[in-house]
This record gives structure tokens, C-alpha cells and sequence, in this order.
């Protein structure tokens, strides 16, 4: 049969959560909107999401997600 994936992440398009709402340590909420001044709704983000994910999917299924996100936890 066919693969299918299915993955889950969360991109504060358009406004974050306040900064309280997360757990201590976390870095702070913040939109795409708010640090970049562009507005884009959920389904062009995803135009311009899905194409970037066959560049990554062979690190992923190698190391995990650890490789990404150890620099962005460090930022």
C-alpha cells in the first residue's frame, strides 16, 4: 500500500499567545506577522511550506527533528 505522513506543527501566522501562557524556560511566543510585518493566511503559508519539506524529510527520517531544532532552541 501507499505511505501516507502526517506531520503537526503550529505557526503563529497572524498574533502569538502571551508570553505567561507557555512553560517556564520556553523561549517567547511570537508571530510572523509581528516580526516580519508580513500577513499570510494559513493556506499560502502552506503553498509556500509544503515544496521546502522534500529538502528536509531525509534529515528527518535519519536524526529526528533534533538537528532543526537544536539551532533554534539555541537562537
Amino acid at each position: 500500500g501507499n505511505l501516507t505522513l502526517a506531520i503537526g506543527i503550529g505557526v503563529n501566522l497572524i498574533a502569538a499567545p502571551p508570553a505567561d501562557s507557555v512553560e517556564p524556560g520556553a523561549l517567547p511566543p511570537v508571530s510572523l506577522a509581528g516580526e516580519t510585518g508580513i500577513e499570510i493566511g494559513p493556506e499560502d503559508f502552506l503553498d509556500l511550506l509544503a515544496p521546502a519539506y522534500p529538502r528536509r524529510e531525509p534529515s528527518f527520517t535519519t536524526y529526528g527533528f533534533s538537528p532543526p531544532r537544536t539551532p533554534w532552541r539555541d537562537a
